[in-house]
């Protein structure tokens, strides 16, 4: 489908039957429903939302949709792609950019893909939901105010148990910011994705992956380039986070854990760390890079172009692409 030029509430909206107060992965909701191959552009408020998904045989997809030019419409909040109150599903292969936030807005507008439960009681959480393979940029655009998570490409809320890989970000005012996790340990995996110019300002904004909350998370064999701020800020507050096989370059302070944006207190890297200039072509590695093969293997996985990692898997969104040997 071709959705434009619709005013609020947006152009697809699909919403589940359990009260966003009560809802849990047992009570009545949707099951496999598959929003793929759309179109969304010129829409006012949220361009493309799914509510209330739950888990079950099939898994709900929100897949290989390109969502841009859309726009608020008013004092409302406006993410590209919104899944609320969901379980089990997974968004992928969408291209995302150029939509426009609520200027001034209080809330974290303007994100490119927003998976979050109840932003009121964070007592209920979704979980087990995975962001794979997008391409999400231009995320700030008409975005003024600062706040925490405002135009990020990918923001994880009220969420346990999620992966987020395989992602291309650029020219967003953040990456990847997880907030407002209640449970102990969330276990987010957040790896093999290439973050690259999410400054605006140098405020909070330019942090690659921000972790404000939480605890358990694992990031790895990601790539974050100029990313003003911070390559990676983790709360204070949180534990247990691994971090490890990350390449961080150009960043004011590459490794932040702070409970503050305006006391950075330095972190240290993992040995496995790489801070130089990964000297990126069209965002994939160069022949002869040192980030080539340099992950471990996390099993059999696709990078952003499709295309299979290898064992053990070159670090960022793109797998390097080797040349065919020429049969003699």
């Amino acid at each position: 489908n071709t959705l434009a030029g619709v005013t609020k509430p947006g152009g697809i909206q699909h919403g589940g039957s359990a009260a966003s107060t009560t809802i849990t992965n047992s009570d009545r909701g949707p099951r496999g429903i598959w929003i793929i191959g759309n179109q969304v552009y010129g829409n006012q408020s949220y361009p493309l939302s799914t509510y209330g998904a739950r888990s079950g045989a099939r898994a709900s997809r929100i897949a290989s949709n390109h969502v841009y030019n859309n726009n608020p419409g008013g004092l409302v909040d406006s993410h590209a792609i919104w899944v609320g109150a969901s379980f089990n599903t997974i968004v992928e292969n969408n291209i995302v950019h150029d939509n426009v936030g609520w200027v001034n807005g209080t809330s974290g507008s303007c994100v490119g893909i927003f998976v979050d439960f109840n932003g009121s009681n964070t007592a209920i959480v979704g979980s087990n939901n995975v962001i794979r393979g997008n391409v999400i940029y231009n995320g700030w655009k008409g975005e003024t105010k600062v706040t925490t998570g405002a135009g990020c490409g990918i923001y994880l809320l009220n969420q346990q148990d999620c992966i987020v890989g395989s992602n291309l970000i650029y020219n967003c005012r953040g990456g990847i910011t997880v907030a407002r996790d209640t449970p102990a340990t969330p276990a987010h995996i957040i790896r093999s994705n290439t973050i690259v110019d999410c400054v605006k300002n140098n405020d909070t904004t330019g942090v690659g992956i921000l972790i404000d909350v939480g605890n358990g998370h694992t990031i790895t064999q990601n790539i974050i380039t100029n990313c003003g701020l911070s390559g990676l800020f983790v709360n204070s507050g949180v534990s247990g986070v691994t971090e490890s096989y990350n390449c961080i370059f150009n960043a004011n302070v590459p490794y932040v854990v702070s409970a503050s944006f305006t006391t950075l207190t330095p972190g240290t890297l993992s040995v496995t760390d790489k801070t130089t200039d990964p000297q990126l072509v069209g965002f994939r590695l160069p022949s002869g890079s040192d980030l080539i093969a340099a992950g471990v293997h996390l099993g059999y996985r696709r990078d952003v172009a499709g295309a299979q990692f290898w064992n053990p898997p070159s670090l960022g969104a793109y797998e390097y692409v080797r040349a065919r040997a020429t049969r003699t």
